[in-house]
C-alpha cells in the first residue's frame, strides 16, 4: 500500500512540474515574441517620418562572405526626404523594404569601390526601383567604374529591359535619363538634391572613395573599405556621424 502511495505522490508531483515548466516555455515564448513584434514595429517605422536634417541607416554590414541573416555593406543617407544608397551589397533591396522604403525611391546610388560584396544587390535594385507604373523615372549613378557597371547590366538584361518597356512602362530612369558620373580624379564637390557631396580616394585594393555629405551646418562621413589614410582624418573631422568600414583579415 505505502508503495502505491508512494508512486501516487510522485506522479503528482511529475504533473505539477511538468504544469510549470510548461508554462514557463509559454511565458517565455509571448515574451519573445513581444519583444520580436515591438522589433519590427519599430523598425517599420523608421521612414514615417521625415527627419528635420540627416539621417543614417545601416542597410547591410556584413563581410565578403555570406551569412544568413546579415546583408552587405549598404548605408542610405537620407537628408529630409531625398535618399542618398552608399553601396548595394547582397540584401540590400529587401532589407530596405521591410524597413519600409521601397526601390523607387532610390534616386541617387553612390558607389565607394566595385567589389562584390559592395554592389552585389545592383542588377536588383536598379531594375526593380525602375519597373512598374510608379517607378523611379530618373536616376543618378555616382562613383568608380559606374559608367562600366550600368553598361554592362544594361547590355546583358537588354532584352529583358526592352520587353518590360514594351508593357508600357517608360524607359526614364534605366536606359534613359540616367546621370552617370564616374569618378577617375583626386577629389569631388558637386550638389544633389541640397546636398554638398565630397568625395576623396581612399587606399584600397582598386579605386575606392569616401563620401561626406554637408548641409544646414551638419556633416555625415561614409568611408568605404580602407587601409590607414592620414588624408581621411582631416577629411571626416568634426562630421556628426561616421560610418566607418572595418574588419578583422584572419578569418574574415
Amino acid at each position: 500500500m505505502s508503495s502505491k502511495i508512494l508512486l501516487f505522490v510522485l506522479l503528482i508531483v511529475m504533473l505539477i512540474s511538468g504544469c510549470g515548466q510548461s508554462q514557463s516555455v509559454s511565458i517565455d515564448k509571448k515574451s519573445y515574441q513581444d519583444k520580436t513584434d515591438s522589433a519590427q514595429t519599430n523598425t517599420t517605422k523608421v521612414f514615417e517620418t521625415v527627419p528635420k536634417g540627416f539621417r543614417v541607416v545601416i542597410v547591410g554590414s556584413g563581410n565578403p562572405k555570406t551569412e544568413v541573416g546579415r546583408g552587405a555593406p549598404s548605408t542610405l543617407v537620407q537628408f529630409k526626404d531625398k535618399y542618398f544608397l552608399v553601396d548595394s551589397g547582397a540584401n540590400t533591396t529587401s532589407t530596405l523594404l521591410k524597413l519600409g522604403l521601397q526601390a523607387e525611391k532610390i534616386t541617387n546610388m553612390l558607389f565607394t569601390h566595385q567589389h562584390v560584396d559592395h554592389n552585389g544587390d545592383f542588377w536588383n535594385l536598379f531594375i526593380d526601383g525602375w519597373q512598374g507604373p510608379t517607378g523611379r523615372r530618373s536616376l543618378n549613378l555616382i562613383g568608380p567604374q559606374v559608367q562600366e557597371l550600368y553598361d554592362t547590366t544594361v547590355n546583358f538584361f537588354r532584352t529583358d529591359l526592352e520587353y518590360r518597356a514594351g508593357l508600357g512602362w517608360p524607359k526614364d530612369g534605366i536606359l534613359t535619363n540616367v546621370n552617370i558620373n564616374d569618378f577617375t580624379e583626386d577629389k569631388y564637390n558637386f550638389e544633389l538634391d541640397g546636398v554638398n557631396i565630397t568625395s576623396i580616394p581612399v587606399p584600397h585594393t582598386v579605386p575606392t572613395y569616401a563620401y561626406r555629405f554637408d548641409a544646414k551646418g551638419k556633416s555625415v562621413v561614409v568611408s568605404g573599405d580602407l587601409t590607414y589614410s592620414a588624408n581621411f582624418a582631416s577629411f571626416a573631422k568634426s562630421a556628426e556621424i561616421l560610418v566607418f568600414d572595418g574588419m578583422l583579415t584572419s578569418d574574415f
